[in-house]
């Protein structure tokens, strides 16, 4: 009976050890996301797709990009309209579009 105790105790205090490096790195990994995400929000902001400005707009709906779909889009610090879309044939297929507010394409 003592010998059942002395190996649940140990097991016990094993299995609480291993815990705590865990918890540790995933306290880590979530301060680290946080960081990024703060430092993503200071390059681009998030904006409604129908925030676009008009040239963007049109752009978006022209027949050479009629297989893909706006997702999601960004404003970043330059004033670039960051424009993620999804190819409606291929969901898994996604690309970003940049464009500034004349509804230019633009490669940076």
């Amino acid at each position: 009976m003592l010998t059942f105790a002395a190996l649940l105790f140990l097991g016990t205090a094993t299995f609480a050890q291993s815990d705590s490096p865990k918890s540790t790195d995933q306290k880590e990994v979530k301060v680290k996301k946080e960081m990024k995400t703060q430092d993503q929000d200071v390059k681009k902001k998030e904006i409604n797709l129908n925030e676009l400005p008009a040239p963007i707009q049109k752009k978006l709906k022209s027949k050479e990009m009629a297989p893909w779909k706006p997702t999601a889009a960004y404003l970043n610090k330059d004033g670039i309209y960051i424009i993620k879309v999804m190819n409606g044939k291929n969901i898994e297929e996604t690309k970003e579009l940049k464009f500034n507010k004349d509804g230019t394409k633009v490669e940076k």
